[in-house]
């Protein structure tokens, strides 16, 4: 992730961060310009800006909780969503999804996680029937507040009734991430098909690089960890 992606200057797909009247509120409707975003508390930090011009240097927008950390959500969007170019600290959970898209996620930094006693944490959470979407080519850092790590890098669940079928969330693809530092890099309790390719899939994790709990995931290749040792990616 270190080269700038070869999107960059195609300026119809880049939404990113905006201030407004819809600040940490969650959109749920088409009628406004971006689609789902809904940006909390955006505050520039000269330690992250500079931490992410470095790391992401092709960053646009920050949002951050304006005390430097909040038991909430960076963007929290249900129904569709375009989030680019984001850097996103300071949340117990960057990015909320829910609904059935489509969602595009790409070219994100999102770390720092924000935890105290209660809170579920993941950097990216898909759920309950959070569909149709693709993570692609974000930097995504799991390490918490406290020093431990976040439950899951990506989280993508169903969230229903076991048999149910009510909130089934379905059809990703998560291509050419750099996902380090959670408990399970990649954890998904969701149906297929969903896609799993071109990762890097660090050795900093607590339980495993990823976890299938339902069956059916496709792994299409290019999974290494970070010294391009392959990570198989078991359906």
């Amino acid at each position: 992730l270190a080269d700038e992606p070869e999107h960059l200057g195609r300026e119809d797909v880049d939404v990113g961060a905006v201030d407004g009247e819809h600040a940490g509120v969650a959109l749920d409707d088409a009628a406004h310009a971006h689609d789902g975003l809904a940006p909390a508390h955006r505050r520039p930090s000269r330690e992250t800006t500079t931490e992410a011009t470095r790391i992401a240097p092709w960053i646009r927008s920050t949002i951050a909780p304006q005390s430097g950390g909040l038991s909430g959500n960076g963007i929290f969007a249900y129904d569709r969503g375009t989030f680019l170019r984001n850097n996103i600290w300071g949340f117990n959970i960057p990015i909320i999804i829910q609904g059935q898209g489509p969602y595009l996620i790409q070219d994100n930094y999102l770390h720092d996680i924000y935890f105290k006693s209660g809170d579920h944490t993941a950097v990216i959470n898909v759920n309950p029937n959070g569909s149709n979407g693709v993570i692609k080519h974000n930097y995504i850092d799991g390490i918490r507040s406290d020093g431990q790590y976040t439950h899951n890098g990506i989280g993508i669940y169903n969230d229903a009734t076991p048999g149910a079928g009510t909130a089934v969330s379905k059809n990703w693809t998560i291509d050419g991430n750099y996902i380090t530092r959670s408990n399970h890099l990649i954890f998904a309790a969701a149906s297929p098909p969903f896609v799993i390719k071109n990762n890097v899939l660090t050795t900093q994790f607590q339980y495993a690089p990823f976890h299938n709990a339902l069956g059916g995931a496709t792994d299409g290749g290019g999974n290494v960890d970070q010294n391009g040792k392959p990570v198989k990616i078991a359906g």
